[in-house]
């Protein structure tokens, strides 16, 4: 029997085409089956697609001679690049820098200047920077325990990220001029998650000529966000008493969209379709599409759902005919999926029972077992071998969809995909169509 967690890797085109108007003034590729290659624009006409070269020629270009359209005005002819995608368990970098007998330099402009704590124990700290106490304002406070701060909901949360934190101490007791600690985040103040690297302990020389000790943690971009809630955790060094803190700074700011996440479906045909995963159960997936439609999903018809980018080599290493949660710390946790709601994925497994994961700091893939050997540890089967999908569609979000039947309209292309049902998607959105079945081709130049 397979263990029920296993590590993977380190750390932690148109049936009819409708109408007579022009498509948006998309600069365009045209392929035909017999190879030719026509470049203008593309507009849609009865039964075909007009195209104006750079003659200022008209060419239609029926339905049943298309094998390949590229709209090259928004996107390169070129199928878009790929971003690398990750290998569970890598962990971002975080810099850890101390000085021993320095002054102190206040920053009166971090995030969290003065701002109270909303739980604590172990002191009566009553403001992050400063570290003031609630009875005597004094210079520096004695604590082990936990500070907890709740920076707000602007900006939101899964747009902010933490670039460093500064932590001073006062040097001339050397019992308690020693440092040990960690610090956690949180989206709700309720579930909390280590922020990895930040546990430290850090033994200071004896007294200093200047008062203060300094430990600075810098973290790269991206190391350290989505989150509302920042908790301190101090502990007692080894055989040391209490650190008197004196000063705490946290510096945030707006996080680049990152771009390993992604969410989205990937169905047993091979259609990897971009969206919102709204909620599950152990009979399917409720999905908001391109279309900015919710779509009710069987589970039968998916092979994974995807919250992160993951590589193929790491879903060649799962347990062969498991399916499971997938999570971005390089664990597999084996088992059927019973629910998604209120941020969490919960998963049945035969010897961990019900367990609960945290999809936006824990997750990066779902992945489905049919156990009918169409396909292996969420790897769909070649699209090329299902007779029903004859058209594959690009779409600008990354998206390509393995469709039964395609129709166009001057405002948006209408698909038939096997698992979401009929689609309608602006032609703003689209950025090629090619023909599945193997016919003859010609490369876009």
């Amino acid at each position: 029997m397979q263990p029920a967690i296993v590590r993977i890797c380190g750390v932690a085109f148109a049936a009819l085409l409708l109408g007579m108007a022009a498509c948006p003034a998309f600069a365009d590729v045209i392929v035909k089956r017999d190879g030719t290659v026509i470049h203008g624009k593309v507009s849609v006409a009865t039964d075909a697609l007009r195209v104006v070269d750079g003659r200022g020629q008209i060419i239609d270009v029926p339905l049943d001679q298309l094998t390949q359209l590229a709209l090259t005005e928004s996107v390169s002819t070129q199928p878009p690049a790929k971003t690398p995608a990750s290998r569970p368990g890598q962990t971002t970098p975080v810099q850890l820098v101390t000085e021993g007998g320095v002054w102190l330099n206040q920053s009166p402009d971090d995030a969290l200047n003065g701002l109270p704590a909303i739980t604590q124990t172990g002191t009566d700290i009553l403001a992050f920077s400063d570290a003031r106490s609630r009875a005597v304002p004094a210079d520096d406070v004695a604590f082990s325990g936990q500070l907890t701060w709740d920076l707000g909901a602007t900006p939101a949360a899964d747009q902010r990220q933490l670039d460093s934190l500064s932590i001073w101490i006062a040097a001339g007791d050397p019992k308690r001029s020693d440092y040990a600690g960690e610090l956690a985040i949180s989206v709700d103040g309720k579930e909390y998650f280590p922020v990895n690297g930040s546990a430290a302990a850090v033994t200071f020389p004896g007294l200093a000529q200047a008062p203060f000790n300094h430990v600075v943690y810098n973290f790269a971009p991206g190391a350290v966000v989505e989150f509302r809630y920042l908790r301190f955790v101090a502990d007692t060094p080894e055989d040391k008493e209490s650190t008197r803190f004196v000063e705490i700074d946290a510096f945030v700011s707006r996080a680049a969209p990152d771009p390993m996440r992604v969410t989205g479906i990937v169905t047993r045909d091979g259609s990897r379709i971009v969206g919102e995963i709204r909620a599950a159960d152990a009979q399917g997936v409720r999905f908001i599409g391109p279309d900015a439609q919710e779509h009710a999903v069987p589970i039968e018809q998916l092979s994974r759902l995807m919250w992160y980018r993951v590589s193929g080599e790491v879903f060649a290493k799962l347990p062969q005919g498991s399916g499971g949660a997938l999570l971005r710390s390089g664990d597999f946790c084996e088992g059927d999926l019973r629910s998604i709601e209120a941020g969490k994925l919960r998963v049945s497994s035969v010897t961990l029972g019900l367990k609960a994961f945290n999809i936006s700091h824990e997750m990066a893939a779902f992945v489905f077992n049919h156990n009918d050997g169409s396909e292996t540890c969420g790897r769909p089967r070649n699209a090329r071998s299902n007779p029903v999908n004859q058209w594959t569609v690009q779409l600008l979000d990354g998206s390509r969809l393995l469709c039964s039947k395609v129709s166009v309209t001057p405002s948006e292309m209408v698909m038939i995909q096997p698992a979401l049902g009929e689609l309608h998607v602006p032609w703003g959105r689209v950025s090629w169509i090619r023909r599945t079945e193997p016919q003859p081709t010609a490369a876009i130049k």
